[in-house]
């Protein structure tokens, strides 16, 4: 009888999802397709590995996200007082810049605004010239 055997995938291990790990140390996605160190698919060959590597890497980017998110709000609320008065400082140097930038704004908006009307002016004063030049 003829017996095709699949080689055993060597996938890397995933690690819990600890907050400053980098979505590149959860690994690559693979396809379960064309999975790794096979050179050539063969009817025999299972991707349970793969399936199973990329729900775990699905999983830990999850809980990573889910930690970034939820940890932004450690700070202002239960940390000591000079971890809170650093997060209002820093709250107030970001709307300090954005006020800045809404201003910058609206002066180049204003200085747009008076040199469209200055050349208005000034083609309305050059047809007016050339109307009484042609009279």
């Amino acid at each position: 009888t003829r017996r095709c055997t699949a080689t055993p995938l060597l996938l890397p291990k995933l690690s819990q999802a600890v907050i400053p790990l980098s979505v590149n140390q959860c690994g690559q996605r693979i396809n379960p397709l064309h999975p790794p160190g096979v050179k050539r698919r063969t009817v025999a060959l299972e991707t349970f590995a793969a399936h199973h590597h990329n729900q775990q890497r699905v999983l830990v980017m999850r809980q990573k996200e889910y930690n970034r998110y939820h940890q932004g709000w450690q700070r202002p609320f239960y940390g000591s007082v000079a971890e809170k008065e650093e997060y209002r400082r820093e709250i107030r140097q970001l709307l300090k810049w954005q006020m800045g930038q809404q201003w910058e704004s609206q002066r180049y908006a204003l200085v747009n605004r008076i040199k469209e009307g200055e050349a208005a002016r000034e083609a309305e004063r050059q047809a007016n010239l050339l109307d009484l030049e042609k009279q």
